[in-house]
């Protein structure tokens, strides 16, 4: 079976080495040496304040609640993970659903602009790892005086220069894994601060309470080794160079699928979309000829259970069917994906 992701991990004996003088002094959690190297080595990296969480949800969550969105209005895109409504839930906000630009599944600037009355902040999503056109949000933010989170999801290595939060998931199937975790990076060091308090129980220095948001969002020094191990030379190196394999199979989808895969340089892109298939044809074709294949994502306004959530703007965009997109496919893999592909066309 060729898989759709190969989940990739430090090894056990990198970690344990890592963690074996937390285990030694019986430190596992509350902001220990290894949260604190952590902190620094990522902030470093991915040029911020960086703030190790326990998923990427729990990471939006954290940066919503540090901006105040408490009681706001938080617009998101239909077209995206429920984690992504559930963290502005979690900040005790009000979700407001957008449509999505087709071409790129990002939320729609126009319809943004259009209802610039109906929300207060903005959550912009990274589907698939695909590109956000940085420069365009920022300057909505500015014109419009709505500040934005940016869930970045498995878009590691894209580490651009904003003034709003961006949030990252460390999750198994994404190219930076610690198994589940994830990570807020802050534009300040005020910011952070606060956002520091807000993982841990909402609470001050004095374990006074600094507010009504908050909660257990904080990472254990088991995974902060995970992390630390993710981020030695030689492993940091093999995840980039897992990103331009992916990246490299991406482009070679779009030259042998052309016009069903879209084009663009999405140098983070994490999964393959494939339109204009139905979805369920595409997975049982595939799966009969040993090809594993997924339907992402169901729009958030049509799931049970959500019809009560707001929704402002529609997407024309459905389910999409991503191909498998393994950093270490073999050239006929590769080709068998996409001879599977054609006999649908």
């Amino acid at each position: 079976m060729i898989p759709l992701l190969r989940p990739d991990f430090p090894s056990l004996s990198e970690a344990g080495e890592i963690f074996s003088s937390c285990y030694k002094k019986k430190i596992f959690s509350n902001f220990g040496a290894l949260f604190d190297e952590s902190v620094k080595k990522l902030s470093k990296l991915m040029n911020g304040e960086a703030l190790p969480v326990t998923s990427g949800t729990t990471a939006i969550q954290a940066a919503l609640s540090t901006m105040n969105a408490k009681g706001k209005r938080v617009a998101i895109p239909d077209y995206t993970h429920s984690g992504t409504l559930l963290a502005v839930i979690g900040a005790q906000a009000t979700p407001v659903l957008f449509g999505v630009d087709p071409n790129s599944w990002i939320i729609s600037i126009k319809d943004l602009k259009k209802h610039w009355d109906q929300y207060d902040m903005i959550v912009v999503v990274s589907p698939f790892g695909y590109e956000i056109d940085f420069h365009k949000f920022e300057a909505l933010s500015v014109e419009l005086k709505k500040p934005i989170v940016y869930d970045m999801a498995g878009c590691f290595g894209n580490f651009p220069d904003t003034i709003n939060p961006r949030c990252y998931s460390f999750h198994a199937t994404k190219n930076f894994s610690v198994g589940e975790g994830g990570c807020v990076v802050l534009p300040d060091l005020k910011m952070w601060e606060q956002a520091k308090k807000i993982i841990n129980f909402g609470t001050n220095l004095d374990r006074s309470l600094c507010g009504d948001q908050g909660g257990n969002l904080k990472v254990d020094e088991l995974r902060c080794a995970l992390i630390l191990a993710n981020l030695r030379e030689e492993n940091l190196e093999a995840i980039y160079n897992k990103i331009k394999n992916k990246t490299a199979l991406l482009q070679f989808y779009q030259e042998q699928l052309e016009g069903y895969v879209p084009k663009g340089e999405n140098k983070f892109t994490s999964l393959c979309t494939v339109g204009d298939l139905p979805v369920k044809e595409i997975e049982e074709h595939c799966l009969k000829n040993e090809i594993m294949v997924k339907g992402y994502y169901p729009l958030l306004s049509k799931m049970k259970g959500l019809a009560h959530i707001e929704r402002v703007s529609s997407s024309s965009k459905e389910m999409e069917t991503c191909l498998a997109l393994p950093s270490d496919v073999s050239m006929d893999e590769a080709y068998q994906v996409v001879d599977c592909i054609r006999t649908l066309l």
